[in-house]
Order: C-alpha cells, then sequence, then structure tokens
C-alpha cells in the first residue's frame, strides 16, 4: 500500500514539473529579462525529474531483490522419511577390512559408484544377498561386496541363551545372521527348541521379517526362540508356489521385506521377466528382493487330471462351486487323483475341490 502512494505521488510530481518546465522554456524565448532566472529553473526541475525517474525502477528492484532472499532463506522441504526396518529384525554389525570399498546401486552391479567405505568403518548390514557365487550385503546406503567386511560374531559354546522376553532358549548362543526369512503362516509359535515338544514361547504374525542364527533339521532359531521352516520361508530357497512373472508397472520398487514399510533396495522395469521363489501375503520373492504381486502378470493356471498333493487343509464339495455343500476336507499333504475337471476345480472320489491349492506332480 505504502509503495501504490509513493508511485502515485511521484507521477504527479512529474506531470507538475514538466508543466513548470514548459513554462520555463516558454520564458527563455519570449522574455530575455528573465534568461538567468529561467535556467536556474531548467536546471532545478531537470535534476528534479531525473531524481524522481530513478526513483521507481530502484524501488521495483529492491522488491525484488526481498523476494529473492527470502526464497534462498526458506527452509528447504525436508526430504520424507527413510524406511526403517522394522522391530524384529536386529542390527547386523560388521567393519570393513579395506580401503576403497564400493557402494554400489545394485548387488553385484560395480557401476555408477559414487561413495566407498574405508578401512575401519563401521556398518549395519541389513541384508544379504548372493550374486554369481558372490556373496553381496546391503548398508542403508547401497551394497558393498561380503569379501570385505568381518562381521561381528559371539563365541559359540554356551548351551543357552536368554531372548529380549527373558526367556532361556536352546542355543549356541551365535549372534552370526545365517539368512532371513518371513513368516508364512497367519500366526506361527515361537518355542524355545527346535521341536514340538518343546515349550511354546509367543506366536507371531505372518509377513514379519526375521534374522536367524542356527539351524536344526526343519527348523531354525530366531531372536525370539526356535520356528518350523514349514511355516517360515527362507529368502532365497524355492518355495512350492514358485512362479515366473512379468512386471506390469515402471519402476517397480523391490524392497527388503513382504510390506511397504520395509526399505527400496532397487527396482525392476516395466515388462521385464521375474522369477517368484515364494508368494507371502501378496508379495514375492526375488533375487533382488521381495515386490508387490499387484503389480506381476502371472501365466494362467493349467489344470489337468492326474495326481497331485493337497498343499492347504482343503475342503471337498458336493459341486465345483464354493457355495455347494461341503462334504469332507483333505489336509495339508494329502495325495489325491484329479479324475475330471471344471472351472478350476477337480474331481476326486470324494467329491470336488479347488485345484488352486493343489500341487501337481512333475
Amino acid at each position: 500500500m505504502e509503495q501504490t502512494r509513493t508511485d502515485s505521488f511521484c507521477q504527479k510530481f512529474r506531470q507538475i514539473m514538466l508543466s513548470l518546465k514548459k513554462l520555463a522554456f516558454e520564458a527563455l524565448s519570449s522574455k530575455p529579462v528573465m534568461i538567468g532566472i529561467a535556467v536556474v529553473l531548467v536546471l532545478v526541475l531537470t535534476i528534479a525529474l531525473t531524481t524522481c525517474s530513478r526513483k521507481e525502477p530502484t524501488s521495483e528492484l529492491a522488491d525484488a531483490t526481498i523476494e529473492a532472499q527470502q526464497e534462498d532463506t526458506q527452509p528447504a522441504t525436508e526430504p520424507a522419511a527413510m524406511e526403517t526396518q522394522p522391530v524384529g529384525i536386529p542390527a547386523t554389525m560388521g567393519t570393513i577390512i579395506i580401503d576403497q570399498l564400493s557402494i554400489c546401486k545394485d548387488a553385484g552391479i560395480v557401476v555408477d559408484i559414487e561413495e566407498y567405505y574405508t578401512i575401519g568403518d563401521r556398518v549395519e548390514i541389513q541384508q544379504e544377498m548372493a550374486v554369481n557365487g558372490m556373496a553381496w550385503g546391503y548398508t542403508g546406503k547401497g551394497w558393498i561386496d561380503m569379501s570385505y567386511i568381518r562381521m561381528d560374531d559371539v563365541p559359540s559354546g554356551k548351551d543357552n541363551s536368554t531372548n529380549s522376553d527373558g526367556v532361556e532358549i536352546v542355543s549356541n548362543g551365535s549372534h552370526t545372521v545365517l539368512g532371513y526369512g518371513v513368516v508364512d503362516l497367519k500366526s506361527l509359535n515361537v518355542r524355545i527348541g527346535p521341536g514340538t515338544d518343546y515349550t511354546k514361547i509367543k506366536e507371531i504374525p505372518q509377513g514379519t521379517r526375521y534374522a536367524y542364527y542356527e539351524v536344526a533339521d526343519e527348523w531354525v532359531r530366531i531372536g525370539d526362540g526356535w520356528v518350523s521352516t514349514l511355516y517360515f520361508y527362507v529368502e532365497g530357497t524355492t518355495a512350492e508356489d514358485a512362479t515366473t512373472g512379468t512386471v506390469t508397472t515402471n519402476d517397480l520398487n523391490v524392497r527388503t521385506g513382504p510390506d511397504t514399510t520395509f526399505q527400496r533396495i532397487s527396482s525392476y522395469m516395466e515388462y521385464d521377466s521375474v522369477q517368484i521363489l515364494a508368494i507371502v501375503n501378496d508379495w514375492g520373492y526375488t533375487e533382488k528382493g521381495w515386490i508387490s504381486m499387484m503389480y506381476v502378470k502371472l501365466p494362467e493356471p493349467v489344470y489337468a487330471t492326474g495326481s497331485a498333493t493337497v498343499t492347504v487343509g482343503l475342503n471337498i464339495r458336493e459341486e465345483p462351486d464354493p457355495s455347494a455343500e461341503k462334504v469332507d476336507a483333505y489336509r495339508e499333504g494329502d495325495r489325491v487323483t484329479i479324475i475330471e475337471v471344471k472351472d478350476g476345480w477337480g474331481k476326486t472320489d470324494k467329491g470336488w475341490i479347488n485345484l488352486d491349492y493343489v500341487k501337481y506332480d512333475p
């Protein structure tokens, strides 16, 4: 508002000055006796007009400069919060043993290197992956060759150890991470030892990702105790639901676990063909990590007659329809012979079952 008033006054002042200047020139031509006074008046008016003319752009420039300064000093937009590993995955620390260890964007691909670790640096390995027989670890900044890091460990020999809840579990005390796995059951029991005869400690939900430190037959020890690998998918292994699909979106996030809360570590491009080693909670495990199956097109299932194994507890119905009356049920692992196929359903000697839950013999 103040600037507007100043501009209006200056404009009126210029008009008055121009009128007086015109009169002064007329005085010079018509009244020689007033030449001295007219000359002085012309000079004064010229200076006044020049000064007023210079004030307008100077004021405008000052405003622009202030705006520019304000913009330059505005605090930068805060970056999006870094996605963190869920509670369940303990820190796995190690020490870099060489100078100038490359930090790569993808495991096994030594290009576009912008940063390095130096000897003695302490890093946390959040995920491990094997590429062409070489072990790679993800640190949060990128991937490094695991050949050049000495991982922390606790000497073995202890008969037992205590978990985070203070419960003693059967263990050799090792803190060396052998791998990672994800709960592949709605609720998975954790026990103090590797077997169903051991006391149950707690239950953990489907989709939770844990590091494991020991293996005993079909059991692995996580931080809280022992879980059965029948319902705990060990990353990198091939599960019964393994398949191959095609990515349907560009720059599909690859994450360290089967949920958007896990950290992004790589990506796939549209039309990439990916091998899905296992599917948990609509997330698929690939050689790079976990991806959402919402953006993967799978081949149409092939239903046929023949011998198969039931993969879950499965209802048997009178007709090939989910609303048909239930007549019996198969247990996981039961062997069946499919004698007729119709609309994704298979007929056995007991009735009809959904063929999405059977695995055909090779």
